[in-house]
């Protein structure tokens, strides 16, 4: 599968005059001259209302040769995904290269990290790799259809299936081999998540069906969880991911509602209710603020007490909080600033270089490409 060795660690040193392709022409449109890039993005720093750059913009084309596909972040780990199917994982923090991995298909699902790893899912075909030091552990079609992304533990790798009646499926990461199963009642296409560690450490999945529950997350070579560790009902389907700040669990759901769920217990301990629209999209954890989407809405919900703070109209997504500005992307590249406690906006700003805009839930930067270069404001 890796054209280069698997898991060999390059440093941006290496990366910085390794590869240069004096012929390569956009992928993604007219781009301004490279000498005009400190220029522009001056001007749009200062409409933006930031401070600067927060590391030197990285020009991957210029080094690599190859357009820049896909950007993601999770947690402190930027991930680029350029045109010859070479992951780029890039530490967020400071800008630098911690790895690159050539991945044999490019992968159809966002990354997903956990315990130490991180997985790249291309249909049935997944690849895990330590988020370390990019050594790939496990590399393999799998036996069934995901129904959904995965989620990981140290030893083991849970999702959602199709098959002869839908269920959970586990798969060990040492041997890849499918494990123990949990038949489910309808499918599970949002993303689970494993939270917390030791005994307290649980799985979480939510099914189209409505039915919301925990597992213990045992090794795949272990026997199936006799029954849930709890389960509760939402009023409609669920179909976005999940996610979690360590104490609660939050449930999108189709029936128009957030719900904040105890991840011990699975009580709810609030729910807010728009009423008029199906949810299909999960809320961004920033800090005390969940920023739930909908129907090109983004709501500014209240962590602690499911309290609405405002709603601003008009948005593709939400990206990121800046000091006390919230950046919501706008259709086309356009992106809008707000003050973080009112919803009110500050200022819009359109330019050329927002080719991909991606969202950053550790706040701080407003991370950007123009399909060639890598940007970080601040």
């Amino acid at each position: 599968m890796m054209s280069r060795s698997l898991g060999v660690t390059l440093h941006a040193s290496v990366l910085g005059l390794s590869l240069i392709c004096t012929s390569c022409s956009p992928m993604h449109g007219q781009f301004p001259a490279r000498e005009s890039l400190p220029d522009t993005l001056a001007v749009v720093t200062d409409q933006a209302l930031l401070s600067g750059t927060a590391w030197e913009p990285i020009p991957l084309q210029l080094r690599t040769g190859a357009e820049i596909e896909t950007l993601d972040i999770v947690g402190d780990t930027l991930f680029a995904l350029d045109s010859t199917r070479t992951m780029h994982a890039i530490n967020l923090e400071t800008g630098t290269h911690r790895w690159v991995l050539s991945l044999d298909r490019a992968p159809t699902r966002p990354p997903v990290v956990g315990s130490g790893y991180v997985a790249f899912v291309a249909r049935n075909h997944v690849t895990v790799a330590t988020l370390s030091s990019g050594t790939v552990v496990l590399e393999r079609g799998l036996e069934f259809t995901p129904s959904s992304d995965v989620a990981l533990t140290f030893d083991s790798l849970y999702a959602g299936a199709w098959g002869s009646g839908t269920r959970v499926r586990s798969v060990g990461l040492a041997d890849g081999w499918n494990g123990w199963f949990f038949r489910t009642d309808d499918a599970i296409v949002g993303r689970p998540i494993v939270v917390g560690s030791g005994a307290d450490q649980l799985a979480y999945f939510a099914s189209r069906s409505g039915e919301v529950f925990a597992l213990s997350p045992l090794p795949a070579s272990a026997s199936p969880p006799a029954e849930t560790a709890w389960s509760m009902r939402t009023l409609g389907p669920n179909s976005a991911d999940l996610v979690s700040d360590g104490d609660r669990i939050y449930v999108a759901s189709e029936d128009h509602a957030l719900y904040a769920l105890n991840r011990l217990s699975g009580s709810i301990e609030w729910k807010w209710l728009d009423g008029h629209v199906a949810l299909h999209t999960a809320p961004t954890i920033v800090g005390d603020t969940l920023y739930q989407p909908f129907d090109g809405v983004v709501v500014a919900i209240d962590k602690e007490t499911g309290e609405e703070r405002w709603r601003y109209a008009g948005v593709d997504r939400y990206l990121t909080r800046v000091g006390q500005r919230d950046y919501v992307k706008l259709p086309g590249a356009t992106i809008a600033v707000l003050d973080a406690e009112t919803g009110e906006e500050l200022s819009r700003v359109s330019s050329p270089i927002f080719d991909q805009l991606v969202a950053n839930d550790a706040g701080g930067k407003l991370v950007f490409s123009n399909g060639r270069d890598i940007v970080a404001l601040k």
